[in-house]
């Protein structure tokens, strides 16, 4: 970092801390009674009126920062630290910053298109602490220009498009999930299953239980609809959704305490999920019952497609593909991913054995035609390798 970026940031934080003594000063009793309550607020606000000229002259100064990076870091500490005092100049600041992503991304310097992406990351996402809606607007600014290969059934590498997509959409359902919903349904409506759609189901509880209920029956319904054998992201939403169990009745009073955690963790949507019940028992039970059909069409590897997979190593469902596999038929495939599944139901399995247990026999029997054994432990380790290979390709992609 630069002698002059290391300057900037250095006033920045005289900045933050200027304010944050003004606002304690004014929070505790002072030993001059004298002092009234008004003159407590005069001398906040001429703190807080000196350390905004103090940020305005750091911000005056970004020209002489050479680094599309620097002034970009800048922009957004300045767009945060300004947004309560001057709203619309945060805005602004937010939007050069954006603009600024958007530039480099243009740019034939691989370096800068890849500081781009993580720059990127961050101008929105702190955008989305304030405003929502502006986080948006600045993801769809600094859009990556060139495609993205993103199927439903490619656990290799996610595009940075989709994580930061998934990442913002976890943040959003914490402060906005009526907003967070509504992208909820523009994803499925495109075919896409966020895994952090659990977090947008509990927000959307706390404000509006029946819209809640809606958006959950749509998502089962959709599932259920959807070849997840075909596309991953569907299968490994399902997984989640029912690793969770289903949802209590007096659960759904804790819906506003379980958001509360969710901004500390959002950068981790499938850790989260996969703590968060969401689905009623009906709805529970009728995903179970579609996730079982899918997984029971698995059937023995061949001695063909041994030997392409047995690179993956046990349990590794994640791995990256050779070029040989990569000329697999749909078919193969999808024979693939059966395995995936039906490895999944093995942590599934108390559940089976509950609510759905005249399903439970062939479930088993399945699993040992296949080969695999009804260990909870192996099942834990199967599905832990499959959450981490999916949420892997993620942070690669971002």
């Amino acid at each position: 970092m630069t002698r002059g970026i290391a300057a900037f940031f250095t006033a920045l934080l005289i900045f933050s801390g200027t304010v944050s003594k003004a606002q304690d000063s004014a929070s505790q009793p002072t030993l001059a009674t004298a002092q009234t309550d008004e003159e407590k607020q005069k001398q906040q606000e001429a703190l807080e009126k000196k350390a905004t000229v103090l940020l305005e002259q750091i911000v005056g100064q970004l020209p002489l920062l050479k680094l599309p990076e620097n002034r970009i870091r800048v922009q957004t500490a300045a767009g945060d630290l300004l947004w309560k005092r001057n709203e619309e100049r945060a805005r602004s600041m937010f939007s050069l910053a954006a603009d600024g992503v958007a530039e480099m991304m243009r740019g034939t310097d691989g370096n800068l298109q890849r500081s781009a992406v993580q720059l990127r990351q961050e101008v929105v996402l702190t955008a989305a602490q304030h405003d929502a809606a502006l986080a948006y607007q600045l993801l769809a600014t600094t859009r990556s220009l060139t495609p993205t290969s993103d199927t439903g059934n490619d656990l290799r590498r996610r595009g940075p498009d989709n994580n930061l997509e998934e990442n913002l959409l976890a943040r959003v359902a914490a402060i906005d999930p009526k907003l967070a919903a509504e992208k909820v349904e523009e994803a499925l409506g495109k075919g896409q299953y966020p895994n952090t759609l659990a977090q947008v189901l509990v927000g959307l509880e706390s404000q509006d239980k029946e819209a809640a209920s809606k958006l959950a029956v749509k998502v089962v319904s959709k599932l259920q609809a959807e070849n997840m054998l075909a596309n991953v992201q569907a299968q490994m939403l399902a997984l989640n959704l029912l690793r969770a169990g289903p949802r209590p009745a007096q659960n759904a009073a804790n819906a506003t305490s379980a958001m509360n955690a969710a901004p500390a963790i959002a950068n981790q949507p499938s850790a989260n999920t996969m703590g968060m019940p969401v689905l009623v028992e009906s709805s529970f039970q009728d995903l179970l019952n579609t996730v079982i059909d899918a997984a029971l069409r698995a059937t023995p590897r061949t001695t063909n497609n041994q030997r392409g997979n047995n690179q993956r190593g046990r349990g590794n469902f994640g791995g990256a593909q050779s070029a040989g596999q990569s000329q697999l038929t749909d078919g193969q495939i999808e024979q693939q991913n059966a395995r995936r599944f039906l490895a999944g139901l093995q942590g599934l399995l108390p559940q089976i054995d509950q609510y759905l247990p005249s399903r439970a026999t062939a479930v088993r029997n399945k699993m040992s035609e296949i080969g695999m054994g009804s260990n909870p432990r192996l099942a834990f380790g199967q599905m832990n390798s499959l959450m981490h290979a999916l949420s892997a390709g993620g942070a690669k992609g971002a």
